[in-house]
C-alpha cells in the first residue's frame, strides 16, 4: 500500500494489529465468496453442521479438482503450457477436521474408483473362467492411491495417465521418509518422482527382473496432513533443499466451530457437487472408452485483459525474489508456476458446476480469484515457517515519520506507532530533511 495519507497509515496500523489468524480468515472469505455458489454454500455448511475448518474443506476441493482434470485441460500463458495438478498439506492440531474435508471433497472420486476397481475385479474373474493365462492387458482404472509403494505408484500412473492422485493422512511419515538421512529405501525415489511430477516430466522406470516402462507426461496430485508440531522437520533434512516444500502449498488451521450441531450438509448441495467434479472426470471415461488414443487436453487461454492481469502478478513475483530470503525466494518462484496451475482448477471449477460447456477463454475475474487464492497460500506459509517479521519496512517508516512531522505529530506519537524510541525518530527525521 502506497503511505500518501494519514487514511493510509491509519488502514496499515489497522492491517497490522490483527492477529495471523484474523488476516487469513479475512482473505479466505474473499476467495469463498468468489467461488460458485454449490461450492462456497458446501464449504459454509460443512463449517456451521459438521465444523469442518472452512480452509481445510477449500484445500482439499482444490485437491479434488486438481486430481479430477488432471492432463485434461491446460492453460497456455506469457509463452508457457501449465497443468493443474498441484501438491496440498492440511497443518493442524489433532482432531482438527482434516480428515472430515478430506472425505467430504473426494467422495465422488472415491466412487469413481470403486466402480472400476469391481469392473477390474469382474474382468479378472472372466479371464479365470475362460482359462486366460495373461491378463496384463486387464487395467485398474483409478485416481486416487492411499497406501501404496513408490514402485506401485509409477505403475498406476503408467497404467493411468490422466492423474494419479497421493492421498494420505497423517502424512508426516511421508514427508520423513524423503529426508536425506531416512532409512527408508525409497524416500529418494518419491522426492524425485514428486519433483518432475509437479512440472509434468516424463517418467522412465528401467527394471532388471520386471516390466519397463515409460509415461510420457506425469501427473501426480497430493494431499496430506500433518501435525502442525512437525512442521520444523519437513523444513530440514534435504526436504526443503531440494525444492519438495516449495511445491507444497500449505493450509494452517485458523477458523474453529465450538458449537456442536445435529442438522447434516443438505444432500442436494453435496449431490450438486459431486456432479460438478463428474463432469470433469466424463473426459476421464471417454479417454477411457477410446483407449488406443492420445490424451488430447483442452487448452485454455487468457483474454488480454486477463493476461495482463496475470504478467503483472508474475512480474511482481520476480521483483519480490530480489529482497528475499532462500526460504522466501524458492516458495516466491514455485508460485509463479502454481498461479497458472490455479486458474485451470478455478476455471474448471467456474465452468462446469452449473454446466458441461468448458470455454476456452478465461475472465479476468478468474485470474483475480486464482491470485487471491495463490496469495493465501503464501501468507500460510510464512504464518507457518514465521520467517517474515511483523512490522512496516524501512520505507513505509521513512513515510509514515515525514507524514507525521507534517502533520504536527510529536515524537512520541510517531514512536509510538512504528515501535521504536523517540531518540530513533528523532535521529532518523534529521537525516529526512
Amino acid at each position: 500500500m502506497d503511505l500518501n495519507t494519514l487514511e493510509d497509515i491509519r488502514k496499515v496500523i489497522k492491517s497490522n494489529s490483527r492477529t495471523n489468524d484474523e488476516k487469513l480468515e479475512m482473505q479466505l472469505n474473499k476467495i469463498i465468496s468468489r467461488l460458485p455458489k454449490t461450492i462456497g454454500d458446501l464449504i459454509h455448511e460443512g463449517f456451521q453442521k459438521q465444523r469442518i475448518p472452512k480452509e481445510y474443506l477449500l484445500t482439499s476441493i482444490l485437491f479434488a479438482y486438481s486430481s479430477a482434470i488432471g492432463l485434461s485441460i491446460n492453460i497456455k500463458s506469457l509463452g508457457y503450457t501449465n497443468y493443474g495438478n498441484l501438491y496440498f498439506a492440511l497443518i493442524g492440531k489433532r482432531g482438527s477436521a482434516k480428515s472430515p474435508a478430506m472425505d467430504l471433497a473426494t467422495a465422488a472420486l472415491t466412487d469413481h474408483d470403486s466402480y472400476y476397481y469391481n469392473e477390474y475385479k469382474n474382468e479378472m474373474k472372466i479371464a479365470a473362467i475362460n482359462g486366460e493365462a495373461d491378463t496384463s492387458s486387464i487395467i485398474r482404472k483409478r485416481i486416487l492411491l492411499q497406501n501404496a509403494t513408490i514402485e506401485s505408484v509409477l505403475k498406476a500412473h503408467h497404467e493411468n495417465p490422466y492423474s494419479i492422485g497421493l492421498f494420505k493422512d497423517e502424512g508426516f511419515a511421508f514427508f520423513d521418509n524423503m529426508r536425506n538421512n531416512s532409512s527408508s529405501r525409497d524416500g529418494i525415489e518419491w522426492r524425485e518422482f514428486l519433483l518432475q511430477g509437479n512440472t509434468n516430466k516424463h517418467a522412465d522406470i528401467t527394471r532388471r527382473t520386471s516390466e519397463s516402462f515409460r509415461t510420457n507426461k506425469t501427473c501426480p496430485t497430493l494431499l496430506v496432513s500433518v501435525q502442525t508440531e512437525f512442521m520444523k522437520n519437513i523444513l530440514s533434512g534435504g526436504i526443503l533443499e531440494s525444492g519438495m516444500v516449495d511445491r507444497f502449498l500449505f493450509c494452517a488451521n485458523f477458523t474453529r466451530n465450538n458449537k456442536l450441531s445435529s442438522d447434516v450438509i443438505c444432500d442436494n448441495l453435496i449431490s450438486n457437487y459431486n456432479n460438478s467434479l463428474n463432469r470433469i472426470l466424463d473426459l476421464r471415461r471417454d479417454y477411457y472408452a477410446n483407449s488406443d488414443e492420445v490424451i488430447k487436453p483442452i487448452t485454455i487461454k487468457c483474454n488480454p485483459d486477463a493476461e495482463n492481469m496475470l504478467h503483472d502478478y508474475v512480474q511482481n513475483l520476480i521483483y519480490k525474489q530480489n529482497d528475499a530470503n532462500d526460504l522466501n525466494h524458492g516458495h516466491l518462484a514455485k508460485m509463479q508456476i502454481n498461479i497458472h496451475k490455479i486458474i485451470v482448477l478455478i476455471h474448471g471449477m467456474e465452468n462446469l458446476t452449473e454446466t458441461n460447456e468448458l470455454r476456452t477463454d478465461v475472465c479476468l475475474s478468474t485470474v483475480k480469484t486464482a491470485i487471491d487464492i495463490c496469495n493465501f497460500y503464501y501468507e500460510n506459509f510464512k504464518v507457518l515457517t514465521n520467517f517474515e517479521q511483523q512490522g512496516f519496512s524501512k520505507q513505509e517508516e521513512n513515510k509514515i515519520i515525514k507524514i507525521g512531522l507534517k502533520n504536527c505529530a510529536s515524537m512520541e506519537e510517531i514512536a509510538r506507532i512504528i515501535g521504536v524510541n523517540k531518540s530513533t525518530i528523532s535521529r532518523r527525521a534529521k537525516s529526512l530533511k
